[in-house]
């Protein structure tokens, strides 16, 4: 059976983070894996972000209350990169610290289906590239260290 995704706030205990904070006070966040031909893309930061300026990273945000994070996900690729995620499920969560070493849960989706041309759109990234996991994960400027062994493990062709 096919549950549907838990909503921030009173299910975050059942079902564990889904909203901005979680009870333990850590941030949540998504990242989304969008793949073409072989390769993912990765927008490159502002460098007047206050978190990882000048670094690659995925498109996605925080989590607003009341979203799950396939909602939050959908939302932070139209704003950023202007695409319509239409099949889309949870790859990992990881957890890290975010920039002021507050715990963080990163959700990373992976977009199956989407529609649309990935174009900039707001001011968080300077520009946008396609990226083969191997040479993504071997960027120096990298925005998560954590991204390098998912990217690592990445088999785009069974998206």
């Amino acid at each position: 059976m096919v549950r549907d995704p838990p909503r921030a706030r009173g299910d975050v205990a059942r079902f564990g983070a889904s909203c901005m904070t979680d009870p333990i006070g850590a941030a949540v966040a998504v990242g989304a894996i969008i793949a073409r031909d072989g390769r993912l893309l990765l927008g490159l930061r502002s460098p007047y972000r206050r978190r990882c300026p000048g670094r690659w990273d995925l498109p996605g945000g925080h989590v607003e209350d009341g979203e799950t994070v396939v909602e939050a996900a959908r939302r932070e690729l139209m704003e950023e990169i202007g695409i319509i995620a239409e099949r889309i499920g949870l790859l990992v969560t990881l957890n890290l610290l975010d920039v002021g070493g507050r715990p963080m849960l990163l959700s990373i989706m992976r977009v199956a289906e989407w529609r649309g041309s990935p174009t900039l759109r707001d001011h968080e990234h300077v520009a946008l590239g396609w990226f083969t996991p191997d040479a993504a994960a071997e960027l120096p400027d990298l925005a998560v260290d954590a991204y390098r062994p998912v990217f690592g493990r990445l088999r785009l062709n069974s998206f």
